[in-house]
């Protein structure tokens, strides 16, 4: 047998959905340590029978989605602002540890406040342990694509084949690269696109604009 060895490296941690542009944030960039942990909680005491057979204690597992956290409270779209806004809310989320393998461990969690502050003039950081909803799913991860272009339609469709759309309209207007319109012209009546957050938009011949085709 050989070594396998596996490390914590460009990955990914979505909180709120399990793609960027599709219900989830990506805060990525923020955590130095991600950690799924189990804890084992017995009651009870074994039973031995008379054939000498023993019938162990019950035992359960709790789950917590654990990470220390670059304290980012100056950007106002941040994970400690998230913590603060979603504050004991359950939501979706997903890691992957790496981008060189496909595992992906991904469940709902329950967000609580991140610590603000620390010590003055220095590299300040948040712990947290969230508790898991249940066991989380140990799946395969698969990239999603980005839109490159928009068709139109009643609703028209993103390529290339499975793009995810983007989350929203500044999203559209600001992708890179663009997203380009097809047809370049100005969109037919009633046509439009969806988008991540459930809006519409449609191409007015020199721009994305929000809603359906006019």
């Amino acid at each position: 047998m050989t070594i396998v060895e596996s490390k914590l490296y460009h990955g990914k941690l979505i909180l709120g959905g399990t793609e960027p542009g599709v219900g989830g944030t990506d805060f990525s960039c923020q955590p130095s340590n991600v950690t799924v942990t189990a804890s084992a909680s017995t009651s009870g005491d074994d039973i031995e029978t008379l054939c000498g057979d023993k019938l162990l204690a019950e035992t359960t597992l709790a789950w917590e989605l654990d990470f220390t956290a670059i304290q980012d409270w100056s950007d106002p779209d941040g994970l400690v602002k998230y913590s603060w806004d979603q504050a004991l809310e359950t939501v979706n989320f997903l890691w992957v540890p790496n981008d060189t393998e496909t595992v992906q461990i991904s469940g709902q969690v329950q967000v609580q406040p991140l610590d603000l502050g620390g010590d003055v003039n220095t590299r300040i950081t948040s712990d947290a342990a969230w508790p898991i909803a249940g066991k989380p799913d140990w799946g395969t991860y698969t990239p999603t694509v980005a839109a490159t272009g928009a068709a139109a339609g009643t609703p028209g469709a993103f390529t290339p084949s499975g793009a995810a759309p983007p989350a929203n309209l500044p999203a559209l207007t600001g992708a890179t690269p663009p997203v380009t319109a097809s047809p370049v012209t100005v969109w037919p009546t009633g046509t439009y696109v969806d988008l991540g957050d459930a809006s519409k938009a449609h191409w007015s011949g020199s721009a994305w604009v929000t809603g359906i085709a006019p």
